[in-house]
């Protein structure tokens, strides 16, 4: 039964791709164009199509050069904002930006572990690059930064080092 859903809305996504976005990209980067998808995917009394939605922006985005379109697509997007929000595309966009900052986060967290490795016991300074690679979760990270800031000893924080 799924299965048969997601055929028929790939059959159905096709077709409306072809009539709602492709003008997009057939010479017809402009407002009004843009406008006319928008009014088409939108119509009173039928299902907002959100995941068209969602597409037009991205090629509307990419078929605008200048920054003054680009920020009046902004703008005008803003307005549909929540209805995009709660398209799965959106919010794999959203999952793969967040993962994206988690990942900024954690080479960070070692980079400044690693300076701190440096100043503190540069004896160290081998091992910290081999296990911090290792660790994936920020808290223990975090929890690993703490512990070497107020290792008494090299020794002590050489076991920080070695123990998650």
């Amino acid at each position: 039964m799924l299965k048969e859903g997601r055929k028929k809305l790939r059959r159905i996504s096709r077709k409306l791709i072809c009539r709602d976005i492709l003008p997009l990209s057939l010479g017809g980067a402009r407002r009004e164009v843009v406008e006319e998808i928008i009014e088409r995917l939108m119509q009173p009394g039928k299902p907002i199509r959100k995941e068209l939605l969602a597409l037009t922006r991205l090629f509307a985005s990419l078929a605008f050069e200048s920054q003054e379109d680009q920020k009046w697509l902004k703008r005008r997007f803003e307005m549909l904002k929540d209805i995009l929000r709660e398209t799965p595309a959106f919010q794999q966009i959203l999952e793969e930006g967040r993962e994206e900052g988690r990942e900024e986060g954690r080479e960070s967290l070692r980079q400044k572990l690693l300076d701190l490795v440096q100043v503190r016991y540069s004896e160290l300074f081998s091992l910290a690059q081999q296990q911090l690679p290792l660790i994936q979760q920020i808290e223990v990270l975090e929890d690993l930064f703490f512990k070497i800031a107020i290792a008494a000893t090299i020794e002590d924080a050489r076991k920080a080092l070695l123990t998650r």
